[in-house]
């Protein structure tokens, strides 16, 4: 996604369109992950919040914002549900799957979505209403704030993909 916009960018194509989508796209492959991750209840409330932020997204996209600026309020309410599922696998977490919480790959990946939507939250909200105002000031804001989160967020998917590689206890000499 991130590739496709900059390329979208640069050859000056309409590409905000592209997040209104890739947001209902992201948050169910988020939701077919942590499935994986919960029992009983909790699974089934994963499950059920996928059509229900479905229609809430495509709700926000159509009448708040005519899929023609960007959807902060969509990411956002992204975001919260992502980080209550996020909090509820770190809290969670089989400690005894791991001989220590930082070699857990699901820790690394929640971890980071938590940290990430939490810390663009606000840039986020703010930025379509700063695009009215100053469109270039707003993008600068907008990178500012969420060009080292998504560092953040890529490197503990990069930690938490490297976790996940089997490792071999022990040499073996040929």
């Amino acid at each position: 996604m991130e590739v496709t916009v900059a390329w979208m960018y640069v050859q000056h194509y309409t590409f905000v369109w592209m997040y209104h989508l890739y947001a209902l796209f992201e948050y169910a492959m988020f939701c077919i992950y942590f499935m994986q991750l919960v029992r009983g209840k909790i699974r089934s409330l994963i499950l059920y919040s996928i059509p229900v932020f479905s229609v809430i997204s495509l709700s926000i996209s159509y009448w708040y914002y005519n899929f023609a600026t960007f959807p902060g309020a969509n990411i956002n309410t992204e975001g919260v549900f992502v980080c209550i599922i996020c909090t509820y696998v770190l809290l969670n977490l089989d400690i005894h799957r791991f001989s220590a919480i930082h070699k857990n790959p699901d820790f690394w990946i929640s971890l980071g979505l938590l940290i990430f939507f939490a810390g663009t939250f606000f840039s986020n909200g703010l930025y379509t209403y700063l695009l009215y105002l100053d469109s270039q000031r707003a993008k600068q804001l907008f990178d500012i704030i969420n060009k080292p989160f998504n560092l953040i967020l890529y490197s503990c998917f990069i930690i938490g993909f490297l976790c996940a590689i089997p490792r071999r206890s022990t040499l073996r000499l040929s």
